[in-house]
C-alpha cells in the first residue's frame, strides 16, 4: 500500500510543482492503477497548458515583429521630417525623437554640441533642455482643453516659445498622444 499509493502520490505532488514551472515536463506513470490514471490526466492537462503557452509565445513573437516593423516605418518617416519632433511621456521622459530635434536641442541650433548643455536621449528628461515651467504650463492648457472639449471637439494642441542654451528662440507645439 505504501509503495502503490503513498510514495507515488508524494512524488506526484513534487512533479505537479514542476509542471507549473515547466510546461514541457511530463510525469512518469508509477504506482497503483488509480495513481497512473491520475498521472495520465495530469499529463493531458500539461500538454494542453503547453499548447496554450506555445500559442501565446507565437502570438507575442508575431506582435513583436509587427511592432518592430511599425517602429522602423515611424523612424524612417521621422528621419525625413524637416521639423524637429520630440515625443515624451507625461513625466517628461523622452520616448522618441528625430535627428533634427537632436541637432536643435543639443547644439542650441548652432550645429555643434554645446559644452555643458544637456544631451537628449531615450529615457532622459526633456526638462534638461527645455524649461520645466513652459512644458508644465502647456500640459495644463492641454488638460483644460480636454476637460472643456466635447466629443466632436478638435484635438487639443498647445504652444509655447522657449529659449535654448545658446539663446536661440524656438516655437514649440505640444499635442497629446492617447493610448487607444
Amino acid at each position: 500500500l505504501f509503495d502503490a499509493y503513498l510514495t507515488p502520490v508524494a512524488r506526484l505532488a513534487e512533479d505537479a510543482v514542476l509542471l507549473a514551472a515547466n510546461p514541457g515536463h511530463r510525469i512518469a506513470p508509477q504506482g497503483a492503477r488509480d495513481v497512473r490514471v491520475l498521472v495520465d490526466k495530469l499529463n493531458l492537462l500539461a500538454a494542453s497548458h503547453q499548447a496554450v503557452h506555445d500559442d501565446v509565445q507565437a502570438r507575442i513573437a508575431l506582435a513583436n515583429r509587427a511592432l518592430a516593423e511599425e517602429k522602423n516605418r515611424l523612424a524612417a518617416l521621422m528621419a525625413e521630417l524637416a521639423l524637429s519632433v520630440l515625443v515624451c511621456n507625461i513625466e517628461g521622459r523622452i520616448l522618441l525623437y528625430n535627428d533634427s530635434a537632436r541637432q536643435l536641442l543639443e547644439a542650441g541650433g548652432a550645429g555643434a554640441p554645446v559644452a555643458g548643455a544637456a544631451a537628449i536621449g531615450l529615457g532622459r528628461s526633456v526638462f534638461g533642455v527645455i524649461e520645466r515651467g513652459l512644458i508644465l504650463h502647456a500640459l495644463e492648457q492641454l488638460q483644460h482643453q480636454l476637460r472643456e472639449g466635447g466629443a466632436g471637439a478638435a484635438r487639443p494642441v498647445s504652444g509655447f516659445v522657449a529659449t535654448l542654451s545658446q539663446g536661440q528662440i524656438v516655437r514649440a507645439h505640444m499635442a497629446p498622444v492617447f493610448d487607444n
